[in-house]
């Protein structure tokens, strides 16, 4: 039969009551204009979509017994990428040819950023189990280790990567004209997944949005300008601006603009400064308590040795006479 038309679709879509993972599809649902019903979960409820009880061959409504979940006229579809690519590509927001591979390019850039978010997330070494969502013990980490976590992704991964996402905006010799997005003046998934994540590490919508507690992105923009003004065009949109004040206007700071936190990016912008062109002197990685009393231990027994063996055996001994003394003693027993 005929290819079902889009405002004949009757979509759900599930997710926690966070943006996280699920806002860009949230926004690309709501800038295509495709009409959806927006449920959030607890995390009980996420709990209770995994399985049926006694039946190995069926879920409760999420396939891969995660969130976000999309329904399709009642059928579930899972996993944040495919959905969100689905979904762009409905509603107009994923392009083809060269223009998809830029959008690809980005998309799976910050699926490398959130895999190495992710030992802060869960305080672990693994994700959650897929089969009931707990964490394994066995590779918990250490308050020391989740802080090791964060000062690397903050200081070395996470500016890196804004860098490699500005210096692919910046083969756009004329953004004013021609646009500041990923595509130009063509909106896409891409645009809206950048701005998530960095609304959510630059603290904007701290309570709906905090993304990765502990880690900041204003090092990583502070040498972005192009990636800045991105973030603040998607913000300016009126249909996502109008989204946020809907749904989450309250936990927006009218302190710093708002849902277009025009302030926040007016102070931001003021650090923002050109890259360099050689590489800066890097700070040094935290120290290791342990490693620093291991290697004081190394340094102390290091020590004791060179003062009783390596010492005494330059020097010919601590109990070696007096050269006086030795040549008394010499004269003496010849005289016996």
């Amino acid at each position: 039969g005929t290819a079902k038309r889009r405002s004949d679709m009757k979509l759900t879509f599930k997710y926690l009551d966070i943006k996280g993972l699920g806002e860009p599809i949230r926004l690309a649902l709501t800038v295509g204009g495709l009409p959806f019903e927006d449920v959030r979960l607890s995390y009980d409820d996420v709990v209770a979509l995994k399985g049926v009880a006694g039946d190995l061959t069926k879920h409760n409504g999420s396939p891969f017994g995660q969130v976000p979940v999309l329904e399709i006229d009642g059928r579930p579809f899972g996993q944040s990428g495919a959905l969100l690519r689905w979904v762009g590509r409905e509603c107009g927001l994923y392009p083809s040819g060269m223009k998809q591979l830029r959008v690809d390019m980005v998309e799976d850039t910050l699926a490398d950023v959130r895999r190495v978010m992710a030992p802060n997330w869960y305080k672990n070494a693994m994700a959650r189990k897929p089969k009931d969502g707990s964490l394994p013990r066995s590779t918990m980490l250490s308050e020391q280790q989740v802080s090791s976590v964060r000062w690397m992704v903050q200081e070395e991964y996470l500016p890196e990567r804004m860098w490699q996402i500005e210096r692919l905006l910046m083969e756009e010799e004329d953004p004013d004209a021609n646009g500041w997005f990923v595509c130009g003046k063509e909106l896409s998934i891409a645009d809206l997944s950048l701005y998530v994540m960095m609304e959510g590490l630059l603290g904007i919508c701290p309570k709906a949005n905090t993304y990765c507690k502990g880690i900041s992105a204003e090092k990583a923009l502070m040498h972005c300008p192009r990636l800045v003004r991105l973030i603040k065009e998607v913000a300016k949109h009126p249909k996502i601006a109008a989204w946020n004040e809907e749904k989450w206007g309250e936990h927006y700071d009218k302190g710093f603009g708002g849902v277009t936190a025009d302030l926040h990016f007016q102070k931001l912008g003021l650090n923002l400064r050109p890259k360099p062109k050689t590489e800066p002197k890097k700070q040094a990685e935290p120290v290791n308590p342990l490693k620093f009393l291991l290697l004081v231990a190394l340094y102390v027994v290091f020590m004791i040795l060179v003062v009783q063996f390596i010492l005494p055996g330059r020097t010919g001994g601590y109990n070696m006479p007096k050269a006086g003394q030795a040549r008394r003693s010499t004269l003496g027993g010849g005289e016996l």
